[in-house]
This record gives structure tokens, C-alpha cells and sequence, in this order.
């Protein structure tokens, strides 16, 4: 912004916003929402979502496991930081001590001695540790997670731990064993904006040199964590890190959009961005990095090739691709099923210490919760209609006869209306035979995936897991072949 008036990059992304007609979209009952989508997360990342799994024994994890097989995919969490984001809730603890580290460290290398069958009779393909802030540990620990991984390895890093010689030679130690990705958890590069998200214990400056010593380092693709509606926020601001971005030029980008659980120091000033100039600042972001020659994989994700894609992330939201979490709230899913570990450390701990699996909540695919699924995480990237078949949303009504055509099941999970809607009120598009988010549709990205949960799923996400339990026996009710209710 120059002498009041706004850049060119702003002004399109206005217009552009006007083009929307995003107060019709409100109308019609979409609206962006301030809240986390679960678990302290920005966007919808798993599903079922974590707030829904129940509590499951150990025995049903291990026959999970066992079930399971192929190429397995490595998660590993670190839950200490040097200090707590005003915005994060996730499971961290800032300034742990060096007994706490000790202890918690002691703990993961056992329960990696759990799974090591596991890990040596399967091709590990990817590794990612994150947290917390993994690069808050010594050299010599963070070698020995990386001797985890397989061909596609990535850590988490905070620039405050990359500071001088000593962040210098911890780059230059991972990438000499075999660490490719490096995701820097920036946020922003102004410097107010960092105190007001309690990330002042480094500077923009300390930002923009993390990035250039990962460069040094020579690591294969390099990541940059960013963050839009930040307390105090403007275009102007909002636009300053975009150009900063830009002139450093990672392999890929992530925006996310700050949204803050009701615990969070910051969850009060949420709201304090305007929704219209919230929106606004994500179209400035996404078409200036289209200009600067990034592709949008996502809502969020942003690349300069193929091949800077984050493989594990690809993981993460596949319903087929096996994927393990070690550490204190991991999750994992595998065998048909999702888990996640006990989200205490010290219970997380003692589990592990007392020769048990840390798994402490999990929930199985039936057929529903499968495309539910596919739909929830594959269409985040376009979702292949191939296997699915697009009768079973666009077909004619009497696919309804077969009572085990997936035209039914599309009708009973909502999805025969959910779909031709959304594409109607132009959030999403067919192209071929992929069904995928339009550039408006990006802009509700998580709030249109959410409304593909099961009507339980939904249900429970909610709260109201009474109300999740009668709709999965209406849905089995109903979904049984005409003979079983003869």
C-alpha cells in the first residue's frame, strides 16, 4: 500500500472477491469458520476426525497391525517447544527439562523396539517427525530418529533453533543422514506479528536467514509454514509476507488460515480480522504465488514441482496407504482402522514403561465411514470418481433397484444432493472424470470437506455421540438388503 492506496495484488484479489458473491454463499448456510476442526487443527487433516475415536485395547491395535501390510509410513512427535504458540492446540509443552526430555526420549526409543518387527519387515517410505519442535534436541538424537526413516524423510524445525553455528551444523548433520525435507515453522516474517502469536524468540530477520541456512544445507525441498488472520493482521502486512516469500522462494509453501481452540491464549482475538479482509488476504496469497510459479495442491499447500510435494502429507490423507505414529497423541491408521496414543506425556509414558501399546482411542472403517472418507480426504487433491462410479452420484435413478449399488449409498450419506450443490453454487467442479475444488471453493476448503462426514460422524464431531449412535443403526437399518429385513 502506497500513499493510501492499495497495490495492484490487492485490488484484483478485491475484485476477485467481489466476483464470489460470497454474502450468497452465507446466505445458503456456508460460512468460514473461526474454530479448529479438531484436536487444535487448522483444517480437516484425518478422518474420522480425532474428537470421534473411542477408546479401543490394545489387543484390537495389534490385530489392526497385524492385518495391515505393504510399505509402511513413520510419524513421529516430539511434544516440546521453547515456548507455546498463543494459537496451538496441539499436544506441546514449552521449557521441558532435561530429565523431562530424558525420560520422554527413553519412552519412544521403547516403544520403537515394539514396533521394530514392524519397521524391519516393511519398506519404510516415509519419515516425518514433528511436534512441538524436534530441532529442540541435541545432534545426536535427532540422527538417531532420522536412522527410522526410509527414502523420504522430514523434520519440523523453529528458526529459534536454527540460530548461529549450532542450527548450522544440526541442518548440515540431518541432511548428511539422509534428510530431505525441512518444514520451518515461520508463520510470519514481521517481527510484531511474531510477539503477538508469542513467537518473539526470534525475528523475521532470524526467519529469512533460517531459510537461507536450510538452502546451505542443501536439503532436497525446503518448507515454509505460514499463518493468515494473525492478531493485528492487515493486507498491507499480509502482503509484506507474501513478498518475502516470494523473494525467498521455497520448494513449497503452507498457509494456513489461524484458528484457535477455546483453551488458546489467542482464541479471543480470533475473530478480530474481518471475514471479508480474511478472505480477501487468502486470494491476494493464493494467486500471488500462482504468479511466482506455485501450483495450489490444496487450500493450504503450495508447490514449485511435483516433486517438492510432501509425501507423508499424501499419506496422511490416504484411506489405503498404512501410516504408524510413535510418540505421545501419534496417530496412526492401519488394518482398516485409526488410532491415536495417549495425548498425556506422563500417561504416555507409563504405558510404554510398563511394557503396554500407548494406543488409546481408535475406530474401524465400515463400508459407510470408507467412502465417507475417500471423500473427506481424497478430494482435497480431486478425488478419481473411477472406483466409485459417477452414476453413483449423477446416475439415474433407477441404479436405486440394486440395493447394494453404490448409487444408493450416495443417496443415504447425502452426498447424490451434497455434490451437484456444491458444484451449482460453483465450490466445486467435474473435470473428466475428477471431482475437484474450484479457486472459490478453496476459500471454504475444510468447511465443504467436513460436510462430507457420515451423518454419525457428524453427529459426534458435534458432541452428540447419542445422536451419532442412532444414525449409524438407521444407516445400517436401511443400507441391509431387502431379503435381511424380509
Amino acid at each position: 500500500m502506497t500513499n493510501g492506496k492499495e497495490s495492484t495484488i490487492v485490488e484484483n484479489a478485491r475484485a476477485t472477491y467481489e466476483s464470489y458473491n460470497i454474502p450468497g454463499l452465507e446466505a445458503r448456510g456456508l460460512k468460514r469458520l473461526r474454530e479448529p476442526f479438531d484436536s487444535g487443527a487448522h483444517t480437516v487433516v484425518t478422518y474420522p476426525p480425532l474428537g470421534t475415536l473411542r477408546k479401543v485395547t490394545g489387543r484390537k491395535f495389534s490385530s489392526a497391525l497385524q492385518d495391515s501390510g505393504g510399505d509402511v509410513n513413520l510419524y513421529i512427535h516430539i511434544p516440546y517447544c521453547l515456548s507455546k504458540c498463543g494459537y496451538c492446540g496441539y499436544v506441546s509443552e514449552p521449557n521441558p527439562t532435561e530429565e523431562e526430555v530424558r525420560a520422554y526420549l527413553v519412552a519412544l526409543q521403547r516403544e520403537v523396539e515394539m514396533f521394530k518387527p514392524v519397521l524391519k519387515s516393511r519398506f519404510v517410505s516415509s519419515l516425518y517427525v514433528g511436534g512441538g519442535t524436534p530441532t529442540i534436541l541435541p545432534i545426536e538424537e535427532l540422527l538417531r530418529l532420522a536412522e527410522l526413516g526410509g527414502a523420504n524423510k522430514c523434520f519440523e524445525a523453529n528458526p529459534a533453533t536454527l540460530k548461529g553455528t549450532p542450527g548450522a551444523e544440526k541442518l548440515k548433520a540431518l541432511v548428511e543422514k539422509g534428510v530431505g525435507r525441512l518444514s520451518i515453522g515461520v508463520q510470519s516474517f514481521q517481527d510484531v506479528l511474531l510477539r503477538a502469536i508469542g513467537r518473539g524468540i526470534y525475528t523475521g530477520a532470524e526467519a529469512e536467514e533460517s531459510v537461507r541456512k536450510a538452502r546451505e544445507a542443501e536439503f532436497r525441498t525446503i518448507n515454509v509454514d505460514m499463518m493468515s488472520d494473525l492478531p493485528g493482521q492487515t493486507l498491507a502486512s499480509a502482503e509484506a509476507d507474501l513478498e518475502t516469500i516470494i523473494r525467498l522462494k521455497p520448494d513449497s509453501v503452507t498457509w494456513y488460515t489461524m484458528r484457535t481452540p477455546a483453551n488458546c491464549k489467542l482464541h479471543r482475538q480470533a475473530g478480530e480480522i474481518p471475514m471479508r479482509d480474511s478472505l480477501i488476504a487468502r486470494i491476494m496469497i493464493a494467486e500471488g504465488l500462482k504468479q511466482a510459479g506455485y501450483r495450489q495442491t490444496s487450500g493450504d499447500r503450495f508447490c514449485l514441482s511435483e516433486e517438492s510435494k510432501d509425501s507423508f502429507k499424501s499419506a496422511r490423507s490416504s484411506v489405503d496407504l498404512q501410516m504408524l505414529g510413535l510418540g505421545v497423541s501419534a496417530y496412526s491408521h492401519l488394518g482398516g482402522g485409526v488410532f491415536r496414543n495417549e495425548i498425556n506425556t506422563q500417561k504416555y509414558i507409563a504405558r510404554i514403561n510398563d511394557g503396554d501399546f500407548a494406543v488409546a482411542t481408535g475406530r474401524f472403517y465400515d463400508m459407510h465411514e470408507k467412502i465417507a472418507a475417500e471423500f473427506v480426504l481424497g478430494l482435497r487433491e480431486g478425488l478419481e470418481l473411477s472406483a466409485i462410479g459417477i452414476n453413483a452420484i449423477f446416475g439415474d435413478q433407477k441404479l436405486f433397484a440394486g440395493m447394494e449399488s453404490p448409487s444408493k449409498l450416495m443417496h443415504f450419506l447425502g452426498y447424490r444432493r451434497l455434490v451437484p450443490r456444491l458444484i451449482e453454487n460453483g465450490l466445486l467442479e467435474l473435470q473428466e472424470n475428477c471431482l475437484q475444488f474450484t479457486d472459490k471453493g478453496r476459500l471454504f476448503e475444510s468447511e465443504v470437506l467436513r460436510m462430507f462426514y457420515s451423518p454419525s460422524v457428524d453427529a459426534e464431531s458435534r458432541g452428540k455421540r447419542v445422536l451419532g449412535a442412532l444414525k449409524k443403526f438407521w444407516l445400517d437399518f436401511l443400507m441391509q438388503p431387502t431379503i435381511a429385513r424380509a
